[in-house]
């Protein structure tokens, strides 16, 4: 019989154990995680059909964000994967996910918690080196102000 012992060393956990010796209360953020009030979750699915053409195509959908929100992760699958397929996701026009080639199962990619104002251009492209048609599907998973 075996077993691992696993000691995470730095980052937050030293923080809060230094806060341990403060008395007066202290707010440590969590950047990976949604913070109040964005505790409602929401996921928005987009399907993109994409046909079989001569040469490479690029194809993309756009999301604009209507409400304040969080960013949690976005997953991608498509059908017909091919090696030479990839995919990008972008934020107001800057890359967050570039040249991400497709895989036999769905791809998720966790962004931590991006904070997200009204307005907000949510980009994803999809480039057809293969010429196949395919379709593929993103979902994107936010967290949402609560409404009261």
């Amino acid at each position: 019989m075996s077993f691992n012992v696993a000691y995470l060393v730095g980052g937050i956990l030293d923080r809060i154990r230094r806060l341990d010796k403060i008395e007066q209360p202290v707010r440590v953020e969590l950047p990976l995680y949604p913070t109040s009030p964005f505790d409602r979750p929401y996921s928005k699915g987009f399907r993109l059909e994409i046909p079989a053409t001569e040469g490479s195509q690029t194809y993309f959908l756009e999301h604009v964000v209507t409400e304040e929100a969080q960013l949690l992760s976005i997953e991608v699958g498509c059908t017909g994967y091919n090696d030479h397929d990839c995919w990008s996701f972008y934020i107001d026009g800057q890359p967050v996910c570039d040249a991400i080639y497709t895989k036999e199962v769905a791809q998720v990619k966790n962004l931590g918690a991006q904070p997200l104002s009204v307005g907000t251009v949510l980009r994803f492209e999809f480039a057809n080196h293969s010429g196949t048609s395919k379709v593929a599907w993103l979902d994107i998973n936010f967290a949402l102000r609560t409404q009261t």
